[in-house]
């Protein structure tokens, strides 16, 4: 009996060693299938929140198409011509702008092409207006005699503060 009884304790240890193992697979699989629940999760819809914090896509835009040339003239002074213009930063937030000052020549043909950051390295404030001079060079000023010119915003920045 004494030996019936020793092979019946090995049968129960083997089978809690079992239990204990399929125990610790089903935690295991528990785990990694949770994992991948919350893979999946990000990839679908995580990444757009994600992208939505560094592109910062709820806050308001600044474009170019939200600047306007108010006004804008020319003349010339000691055999240069300065243009000069005012954009009213239409925009709902402070941003930079950058214009291009495009030069014709009296035949409508476009001989220089001067692009500026008209506020440098500042935002214009949602609402305001801002000037600003550009000043040709002596060949081109000669070259744009009885010519025209257009301004036109290009492209916006908004400017952090360091």
């Amino acid at each position: 009996m004494h030996y019936v009884q020793e092979c019946q304790d090995r049968i129960d240890a083997g089978r809690v060693l079992a239990v204990k193992l399929m125990k610790a697979i089903a935690v295991v699989g528990v785990g990694a299938a949770a994992l991948l629940a919350v893979a999946a999760t990000f990839f679908t819809s995580g990444w757009s929140l994600i992208k939505s914090v560094f592109t910062q896509d709820d806050l308001p835009t600044c474009s170019a198409g939200g600047f306007e040339i108010e006004s804008r003239s020319a003349r010339v002074e000691g055999g240069r011509m300065i243009v000069t213009g005012a954009v009213r930063n239409n925009n709902a937030i402070a941003c930079g702008v950058r214009v291009s000052v495009a030069v014709k020549d009296e035949a409508g043909k476009v001989i220089a092409i001067e692009p500026l950051w008209v506020a440098g390295v500042d935002n214009i404030p949602a609402g305001a207006t801002h000037s600003f001079p550009v000043y040709l060079s002596p060949e081109v000023t000669k070259q744009a005699q009885g010519g025209d010119y257009d301004i036109k915003p290009i492209e916006t920045r908004v400017w952090k503060r360091q």
